[in-house]
C-alpha cells in the first residue's frame, strides 16, 4: 500500500459515517432485544449495569446500558459520560466517539480531572500532531489541578518538550510545593528548570527543600548536583552527586540516578544491577562512575561531568520530534519504519538514533552531513577494533514525518561512510560498533595537563605480621616526559597516589608518597626515559582494581595508570609460591633504604616485559609451608628453566647461570638448573633469588619458570614469568 492511499484509508475509517449492524448477531445484541421487552429500569440500575458490562469485558453492551441511563436523566451526567467513553474506547473504530463522550464531561463538569485524563490518553492513542497537541492541552491543564494525578505527568514528559509549556508547569508546581512539599513533584520541577535554563529558580526551589528535610535526600542531592554540573562546578558536583547516592534509603531514591547510567548499559547488565537490595545499588552506582573517573584523584569525577553535558546537548539537539502512537487506530495497515532504534530516553523524551551514540562517546571526531540529510560519524576509540568505531544514519521520512526522524542504520548511507566500511562486512561491523561504549570508555577531559601512560604491575606475597592477608607490592613505570624526569625543575618533588579498589570500585584504602629524584630509580638500567617506583600494602585475597597516578606538585604534568589484579590468599596450609619478581638488580637493604623491601633486600622490579637482553636479570620469590623431617630440618629441590617457543642455542648454561651449582641440563627449547636445598626448621617462609644473565640470547619472547618441591612431602608447585628480550 503506498503511503497516499494509506492516508486516504486512515481518513475514511475514521470520519465515514458508522452506521448499525443489520442484524443482532451476538449475544449481547440479543440481550438487547430482549430488554426492550421489559420494563425501562432505572437510570441508576443502567448505570451499574454498565459497569457490570464493561468489568465482563463487554464494551459494547456497556455502551448502550450507558446511552440508557443518560437517556434516561442519570445524574450527575459526567460520571455517565466518562464511563461511555471508556466503554467506547475499547470498541474498534471509536476512538473519535469516545473523545466525544470525554469532551462531554468536561462540558458537565470543567473541573473533572479523570475527564481530562482519559481525554489526554484517547488522543495519544493516534497517531499525528493534532491529537498529540490535543493530548498537550489536556495534560497541562490536569497537571496544573493536580500534578501527582496517576501517571499524567510521565505521560506529558514522554512528548516533544515545549519551552513555554515547560515554565508553565514548573510555575504552577511551585505553588503546589508552596502549600504542600513532595519531593517527587519537587524533583520533576528542578528538571523542568533545568530544561528551560532558569537557575536561579532552581536555586530558589532547593532553598525551599532544604528548608523542608532534616537531613539532605538522595533526591535533593541529585538536583544539587545537576544545578552545579550545569553552572561548571564539577568538583562541587561531584561530592553532591556521591553523597546523593549515598543517602539513599530505598530504590526509588536511586532512580533519576539509574535513568541517566541506563544509556551506557546493556539490558541485561541493567537489570542484574537493579535487582539487588538497596546497599548493592549504592554500591554499584558508585563504582560504576568511579571505574570511568579519568583523573581519579581530582576532586572532580570529569567522566560523569561530561555525562552530564551530553545530557544537556542530546536533549538540546537530539530529541525525537516526531509523535508515533503507543497504539494505533487501524493496526498495522501503516507501518512507520522510521522510529529510533534504540529505546533510550532522557527523563522520559524518547531520542532519535544520533542522541543514543552521543550519549555513549561524545561529540563525533568526524561528523559529515550530506545535502538530504543522512550522516556519518567517525570516532577513535582504543577499545573498539582497530581503534575506531562508524555511524551511519538516515533521515527518514515516514508518515507525518517531521523533524529530527533520524534513525541509525547498519548499511552506510553516504559515500564518505561507504568508503569506511570493508567489503561485505557492512553488516557486521555496523552490529558490532554499536555495542562498544556500554561497558567501556576512553574519554580524555579536555583544557588540563595531557595525561601520559603509566605501568603498574603487581607482585603479591604472604603477608610477614598476618598469614590471613596478603602483601602487595604494586610497582610502576612512568613514561617518558621531560616535565616528570629526575633533575626536571618541575620534578624537583614528584608526588605518587595509589588508590586500591574492590571489585565493585568501592575505594578500599588510598597512598600517597612523596618523591625526590633521588627516590626514583631508573626502570631499566642504560634506559634515560622512564623512571619508576612502588608502593607496599597488605590486603585481603579477592578482586580488585588499582589507580596509580604520578604528577608534579602543581599538577601540570601527569601520568596515570588502571588495571585489575587477582590478589591471591596464602593462607592455606600446603606448599606454596608467591609471584616470581623479575628485578633490575636485588641489593642489601642498608644499601639502597628508598627502594622497597622484602627478607632483608631491596627490590627493583621490572614493571614491562620487555627488556634489553644486556641488561642483567635477577629473581626473586618466597617459599611458604616447607614440611620438617623428624629432625626439624627441610629439605626442597629447586629447578630453574629458560625457555623459548623457538629453539635455543646451545652451550648458554655457563653465560645463563653463572657460577652457580647444580644440576644443569640443555633442551632444544631451552635451558634448566636444579639444585637441593637443607636448611633448619621449621619454615613457615624463606625466599629465594638468583642472577640471571640472558645476553647471549638472541631478541625474543622467553618464559623463566622456577619450580620448588619439598622433599618431605612430594609436593610441587611451580611459577612462570615472560620476557620480552630487546636487543
Amino acid at each position: 500500500m503506498t503511503r497516499s492511499r494509506a492516508g486516504t484509508l486512515l481518513s475514511f475509517l475514521l470520519f465515514a459515517p458508522q452506521s448499525a449492524p443489520a442484524a443482532a448477531t451476538s449475544s449481547t445484541d440479543l440481550f438487547a432485544a430482549a430488554d426492550t421487552l421489559r420494563p425501562a429500569a432505572s437510570p441508576d440500575a443502567e448505570y451499574h449495569r454498565g459497569l457490570e458490562l464493561l468489568a465482563r469485558g463487554d464494551a459494547r453492551g456497556a455502551s448502550a446500558a450507558f446511552e440508557r441511563a443518560l437517556a434516561r436523566g442519570y445524574r450527575p451526567p459526567a460520571e455517565a459520560y466518562l464511563q461511555l467513553g471508556l466503554s467506547r474506547r475499547h470498541l474498534p473504530l471509536h476512538a473519535f466517539d469516545a473523545i466525544r463522550a470525554f469532551r462531554q464531561v468536561l462540558r458537565e463538569d470543567p473541573a473533572s480531572t479523570p475527564g481530562l485524563y482519559e481525554l489526554a490518553d484517547t488522543y495519544l492513542a493516534l497517531d499525528g500532531w493534532e491529537g498529540q497537541r490535543e493530548a498537550r492541552r489536556a495534560l497541562v491543564t490536569l497537571l496544573e489541578r493536580e500534578p501527582g494525578y496517576r501517571d499524567a505527568y510521565s505521560r506529558w514528559s514522554a512528548l516533544y518538550p515545549d519551552v513555554r509549556e515547560s515554565r508553565r508547569l514548573a510555575e504552577a508546581f511551585g505553588r503546589h510545593l508552596a502549600a504542600d512539599f513532595r519531593p517527587e513533584l519537587a524533583l520533576h520541577t528542578a528538571r523542568l528548570h533545568l530544561q528551560t535554563g532558569e537557575l536561579e529558580q532552581l536555586v530558589e526551589l532547593l532553598d525551599l527543600w532544604s528548608s523542608v528535610e532534616a537531613s539532605a535526600s538522595s533526591l535533593r542531592l541529585y538536583a544539587a548536583g545537576r544545578l552545579l554540573f550545569d553552572k561548571g562546578h564539577d568538583a562541587d558536583a561531584t561530592r553532591e552527586f556521591r553523597a546523593g547516592i549515598q543517602a539513599a534509603r530505598q530504590p526509588e531514591d536511586l532512580e533519576p540516578y539509574w535513568e541517566d547510567v541506563a544509556p551506557l548499559m546493556d539490558a541485561e547488565e541493567l537489570a542484574a544491577a537493579r535487582a539487588g537490595d538497596t546497599p548493592s545499588q549504592v554500591a554499584f552506582l558508585l563504582g560504576f562512575w568511579e571505574a570511568r573517573d579519568p583523573l581519579p584523584f581530582s576532586d572532580a569525577n570529569e567522566r560523569l561531568a561530561e555525562q552530564y553535558r551530553r545530557i544537556s546537548e542530546a536533549r538540546r539537539r537530539y530529541l525525537w520530534k516526531k509523535p508515533f502512537a503507543k497504539e494505533k487506530v487501524i493496526g498495522d495497515y501503516v507501518d512507520d519504519l522510521g522510529r529510533p532504534s534504540f529505546d533510550t530516553r532522557l527523563e522520559g523524551r524518547s531520542l532519535d538514533d544520533r542522541g543514543t551514540i552521543y550519549l555513549r562517546h561524545g561529540e563525533p571526531d568526524q561528523r559529515h552531513v550530506e545535502v538530504g540529510g543522512d550522516e556519518f560519524w567517525r570516532y577513535r576509540r582504543t577499545e573498539a577494533p582497530g581503534g575506531r568505531l562508524h555511524f551511519h544514519f538516515k533521515l527518514m521520512e515516514g508518515p507525518m514525518g517531521r523533524g529530527n526522524d533520524t534513525v541509525y542504520s547498519v548499511l552506510p548511507t553516504t559515500d564518505i561512510g561507504d568508503s569506511n566500511v570493508r567489503v561485505g562486512h557492512a553488516g557486521q561491523e555496523g552490529v558490532a560498533n554499536t555495542l562498544v561504549g556500554l561497558s567501556t570508555d576512553t574519554f580524555v577531559p579536555s583544557g588540563g595537563p595531557a595525561i601520559l601512560p603509566l605501568q603498574a604491575r603487581p607482585f603479591t606475597f604472604r603477608s610477614l605480621a598476618d598469614r590471613s592477608r596478603t602483601d602487595l607490592l604494586l610497582a610502576w613505570e612512568a613514561a617518558s616526559d621531560s616535565s616528570l624526569m629526575p633533575g626536571s625543575p618541575s620534578a624537583s618533588r614528584v608526588l605518587a597516589r595509589m588508590k586500591l579498589y574492590d571489585e565493585a570500585y568501592a575505594e578500599l584504602l588510598g597512598l600517597t608518597d612523596t618523591l625526590s629524584p633521588n627516590d626514583l630509580a631508573p626502570a631499566r638500567a642504560g634506559g634515560s626515559a622512564p623512571f619508576a617506583g612502588a608502593f607496599e600494602l597488605s590486603t585481603y585475597a579477592g578482586d580488585h582494581a588499582y589507580a596509580v597516578q604520578v604528577e608534579t606538585p602543581d599538577a601540570s604534568s601527569v601520568a596515570l595508570g588502571r588495571g585489575q589484579i587477582e590478589i591471591p590468599s596464602y593462607a592455606g596450609d600446603g606448599l606454596q609460591m608467591s609471584d616470581l619478581l623479575l628485578a633490575s638488580r636485588v641489593t642489601p637493604a642498608s644499601a639502597d633504604p628508598a627502594a622497597p623491601t622484602r627478607a632483608g633486600l631491596a627490590l627493583h622490579p621490572l614493571v614491562q616485559p620487555r627488556v634489553s637482553r644486556r641488561v642483567p636479570l635477577s629473581l626473586y620469590y618466597e617459599i611458604y609451608e616447607l614440611r620438617p623431617l623428624g629432625t626439624g630440618r627441610v629439605r626442597y629441590r629447586v629447578e630453574y628453566r629458560v625457555s623459548s617457543d623457538r629453539p635455543v642455542r646451545r652451550g648458554l648454561l655457563q653465560r645463563i647461570f653463572g657460577a652457580a651449582a647444580g644440576e644443569a641440563e640443555e633442551r632444544p627449547d631451552g635451558v634448566s638448573l636444579a639444585f637441593e636445598k637443607e636448611r633448619p626448621g621449621p619454615l613457615l617462609s624463606t625466599f629465594e633469588t638468583i642472577s640471571l644473565d640472558l645476553s647471549a640470547l638472541l631478541p625474543g619472547t622467553y618464559t623463566v619458570t622456577a619450580v620448588v618441591q619439598d622433599l618431605v612431602t612430594g609436593v610441587e608447585v611451580e611459577r612462570r614469568a615472560l620476557l620480552e628480550l630487546g636487543p
